[in-house]
């Protein structure tokens, strides 16, 4: 029987990397088709028959919510600039379950981080709800975009506070994998050349790689150990470093609301 953690390391991660891109990039952009198979009916297949923690079930649920109301958006049951309020809405929710978890683990300059990223959030009411195809009520490609030119830095503030809150909070093993998770959004923006379309492929990221990283739960463990990044994980976590980590946080904060 084929075992994902019996590939080296590097094969494995680039398998991870691969599908979280490709299930994101199709979610992204077909509202429906593409959210109903891989942010939908995948997440619910992992829910019904996977074994999980109650902070897993709740976190897999919530971000269902989200992909849930694109689709209806795609139908045009659900007025669009509802859609950008909940995506908002859901992404302070997420920072904020994380600030706290920070807060209660003590990790105090990541608080600060936290706390800068919720200040600046709002960014996000600038997104708008975009059509490509469409027939009839039926949104074939379609995209929210958050039009705002100083998103980037938002961006790139959130990036480095959220990776910094993952390797707080989990295992070397899970921080390697959500390099993948988190580095996806920033590719694909990259690769079509627009930083406003980040936010929607974080948001699908977060959910097919939350399932994904759920249903290969044991085998990701075990198969992304290293050595060598558990090494530099612990210098991330190191006083000056994270010192470094806070300012840079904050001044991108600062740059994305005044720049």
């Amino acid at each position: 029987m084929f075992k994902m953690d019996k590939l080296p390391l590097g094969v494995q991660f680039a398998g991870y990397l691969t599908a979280i891109l490709i299930m994101t990039g199709i979610t992204s952009f077909i509202p429906l088709w593409g959210n109903l198979v891989f942010a939908v009916l995948f997440p619910i297949l992992v829910l019904l028959t996977k074994k999980m923690v109650p902070f897993e079930k709740i976190k897999l649920s919530t971000l269902l919510i989200g992909r849930i109301l694109t689709i209806l958006t795609a139908v045009s049951l659900l007025p669009s600039r509802w859609l950008i309020l909940v995506i908002a809405g859901l992404m302070y929710v997420n920072v904020a379950e994380a600030t706290i978890s920070d807060l209660i683990k003590k990790r105090w300059m990541n608080v600060i981080s936290g706390i800068a990223i919720l200040a600046t959030t709002h960014i996000l009411f600038s997104s708008v709800w975009t059509v490509v195809v469409e027939t009839g009520s039926l949104t074939h490609i379609g995209y929210y975009i958050v039009r705002d030119p100083r998103f980037i830095f938002w961006v790139l503030a959130y990036t480095l506070w959220n990776y910094d809150f993952v390797i707080g909070e989990f295992s070397s093993s899970v921080s390697l994998y959500h390099l993948a998770v988190l580095s996806t959004p920033l590719i694909l923006s990259l690769a079509f050349g627009n930083a406003g379309l980040w936010l929607v492929f974080r948001a699908t990221s977060l959910t097919t790689g939350g399932a994904l990283q759920i249903m290969f739960k044991e085998s990701l463990e075990t198969g992304l150990e290293s050595s060598g990044f558990t090494k530099f994980i612990e210098k991330i976590k190191s006083g000056p470093v994270q010192f470094l980590l806070m300012v840079s946080v904050i001044i991108l904060s600062v740059l994305s609301v005044i720049a």
